[in-house]
């Protein structure tokens, strides 16, 4: 969550063991970790934490990292994106 965000209210609704990790509002339960910091929702970039520049990456990898299933990129259409086959003969990945 700190990089991703609260998941949306639809994958909450679906959530088994939420009352672990959220309050009844589905706001977060806020533990510190062992050093005592307490990490908070949306508060690191992906890309500063992992030190990437690339934007195609980028996108790539938050489309794989999407907390719902049915908005997530499929493997599909994550042949199809342009990271991927930006090295490659489009028609590798191209269905027809």
């Amino acid at each position: 969550m700190e990089i991703l965000g609260v998941p949306p209210p639809s994958v909450m609704a679906a959530a088994t063991r939420k009352e672990f990790f959220f309050h009844s509002n589905d706001t977060p339960i806020l533990k510190p970790t062992s050093r005592g910091k307490i990490r908070q929702p949306s508060t690191r970039p992906m890309d500063k934490m992992l030190g990437i520049e690339d934007p195609l990456f980028m996108d790539f990898l938050m489309k794989t990292l999407e907390w719902d299933p049915d908005t997530r990129i499929t493997p599909m259409e994550a042949l199809q994106h342009d990271w991927i086959s930006q090295d490659f003969p489009k028609h590798l990945f191209v269905r027809e």
